[in-house]
């Protein structure tokens, strides 16, 4: 992410918190505390159900990695698990300087509007790692009952407006009925981000003088931008495949407007620097007879800027002399509301087709032109 990844993971964060326990893997019993919740939710208000991974942190003698397979070890016999809708009319974001730094002051508590139960629910659907896989337990519940106010104002103007979800915020309520703790996380309210440029995808020229660029509003949060490049590949069947890479060279600039100043993101992520990560993502393979483009998407993410400070942390070392970085009180983990914006469906023009498929970078690929 750019004040802009999502390449956060639950993985990382639950195996540093191994980590500060102990420096290998066998774990001495140090006292009696209940075990806290480990929470790893990324809720988007445009998505229709909304899930919360909740286990949690454990002590006992024994090696850790092998404890960590086992579903009790992991996951709390039973939880009441609420997400709060609150608004807090007097704490508000009240503005940006020059060098980017909101500046005000969040209410995490604020008056209640409304809650919904997440229901505890089973799937198969983690990839094997770590941790206990099978069954994976997770917390949902769905946008019909969890009515976030936000998704009114999910819009995209294409010209500057102000930030629209200043005041809401959203809280994760966690109670364990066998202890009475309550662990409880909060997130402001994101506003989606508000892309002025371009109004929708078309047919992308990578070799020309000015090149297609992204613009977006600095609404103040931490933003994660992505392409994605899909393409057919044919071996003795035909597979829809995609890759994906991070926009890079993004600037922040200044805007004029009558009433006030904007901020605003620029990149010009559609140069032939694209097919450089094309030859970077794809790997040869003797088998492939050929591959052929479909088209690119992007998307933009905005996130709480205490996103960004767990990612930066962990970008590093997963061991930060014991010093969790996590929003939750009475407990580990990340709870944030993100927002996710972008244009889908951009083509190719014959030049750049030409050079996809001949070109210095990706001719060995196999691309065809047609």
């Amino acid at each position: 992410m750019h004040k802009t990844g999502r390449n956060i993971t639950l993985g990382v964060f639950l195996f540093s918190i191994l980590q500060i326990l102990s420096c290998d893997t066998e774990l001495d019993l140090i006292d009696q505390t209940p075990d806290l919740p480990v929470v790893w939710g990324f809720i988007d208000a445009g998505d229709s159900v909304y899930q919360v991974r909740i286990q949690k942190s454990f002590c006992g003698k024994g090696n850790a990695l092998e404890m960590a397979k086992v579903y009790d070890s992991i996951y709390f016999d039973s939880l009441n698990v609420y997400m709060e809708l609150r608004f807090a009319p007097d704490k508000h974001l009240v503005g940006a300087d020059a060098a980017g730094n909101w500046y005000g002051e969040w209410d995490m508590a604020g008056d209640l509007i409304h809650r919904a139960r997440l229901v505890p629910t089973l799937t198969e659907r983690k990839e094997a790692g770590i941790f206990n896989n099978s069954p994976y337990g997770i917390f949902q519940t769905t946008s019909d009952s969890f009515k976030i106010r936000g998704k009114v104002f999910l819009t995209d103007p294409g010209y500057w407006i102000l930030p629209q979800g200043q005041g809401f915020i959203v809280r994760l309520c966690i109670e364990d009925p066998k202890t009475g703790q309550t662990t409880v996380a909060a997130t402001p309210f994101v506003d989606l981000p508000n892309i002025v440029l371009p109004r929708k995808a078309f047919t992308l020229n990578l070799y020309d003088e000015e090149p297609a660029r992204v613009i977006w509003q600095d609404h103040g949060w931490f933003y994660d931008t992505q392409v994605q490049f899909y393409y057919y590949e044919f071996t003795d069947h035909t597979e829809l495949k995609s890759i994906k890479w991070r926009i890079t060279g993004i600037n922040r600039n200044q805007v004029q407007d009558i009433s006030q100043d904007f901020y605003c993101y620029s990149a010009t992520p559609f140069q032939e620097s694209l097919l450089g990560h094309v030859r970077a993502e794809i790997q040869e393979d003797t088998n492939v007879v050929w591959r052929k483009f479909s088209h690119i998407n992007y998307f933009i993410t905005a996130a709480p800027g205490f996103v960004q400070d767990y990612q930066e942390t962990y970008a590093i070392s997963a061991d930060h002399s014991g010093q969790a970085i996590t929003n939750v009180t009475n407990g580990y983990g990340l709870f944030a509301i993100v927002a996710t914006n972008g244009r889908q469906g951009f083509g190719l023009d014959p030049k750049s087709m030409d050079s996809l498929s001949n070109g210095r970078f990706t001719k060995h690929l196999k691309f065809v032109k047609w």
